[in-house]
């Protein structure tokens, strides 16, 4: 299993950079999302559930401390490392007394980026070793405990902290639980289930898109939008009517 990485710059050109001149395949790793700002990245992480973060700190919108903060508030065990430019060396060191593993500085140096990388995997190999120490048959009927809920909970909000409450489990546990069980995040199976069945409201009923956005936890319709977008590939007027 690969661990999935999120990039976030407001350049494309370093975002184009991290894709084309860092070898992502020796450190068993694939991006499987970009964003451009900070809100972008928070919808983003929601949707894909990544392992790995890659954040500046000067962002649109939000800033990127602001918005790693809301990805481990909602998925603890999200790892995040930040990037910066030489000035900003002190806001970075204060950054990693919060919740990020480590900072590089740009212009960006891919062999020392090669180290922090395999450095935090390190971190979530330990971190996935530890967690596991419930036996598999115990593990096995609390996951289809917890994923049967899932889909019949679904359009609530349905935080970690949520989960941790109803099966008395800490969120960390629970969300290697179930990226074990189902191969993605908590975040990215949730956002699966929710657009699955937003996909065959739209395509098999006459409600309108914001009902639908509501009937599957959203309330906003404009954050709807946008993450079945990135979820999906298309806007959700796309698969409205299709059969």
């Amino acid at each position: 299993m690969k661990y999935q990485v999120l990039l976030v710059d407001d350049e494309r050109i370093i975002l184009e950079g991290f894709r084309k001149l860092f070898d992502w395949e020796k450190y068993h790793c694939e991006i499987s999302g970009t964003a451009m700002d900070g809100d972008e990245a928070v919808i983003m992480a929601d949707d894909i559930g990544p392992d790995i973060v890659v954040i500046d700190i000067n962002l649109p919108i939000c800033s990127g401390l602001e918005a790693f903060q809301q990805m481990k508030e909602k998925n603890p065990s999200v790892h995040g490392i930040i990037v910066s430019g030489y000035d900003d060396f002190t806001y970075c060191q204060s950054a990693l007394r919060m919740s990020l593993d480590d900072y590089i500085l740009k212009p960006v140096d891919y062999e020392v980026f090669g180290k922090v990388i395999q450095k935090t995997i390190e971190r979530i190999d330990q971190e996935r070793a530890g967690e596991f120490f419930h036996s598999e048959e115990e593990d096995q009927g609390t996951v289809q405990n917890m994923l049967r809920w899932i889909h019949e909970h679904y359009m609530d909000d349905i935080s970690l902290e949520i989960l941790s409450r109803q099966f008395h489990l800490n969120e960390s546990y629970i969300s290697q639980l179930i990226k074990h069980k189902t191969g993605k995040n908590y975040s990215a199976y949730l956002a699966k289930i929710r657009f699955e069945k937003a996909r065959t409201m739209l395509r098999m009923s006459d409600k309108s898109i914001s009902e639908i956005a509501e009937k599957v936890g959203y309330s906003d319709y404009r954050a709807f939008t946008r993450a079945y977008k990135a979820y999906m590939g298309v806007l959700p007027s796309h698969d409205r009517g299709f059969k």
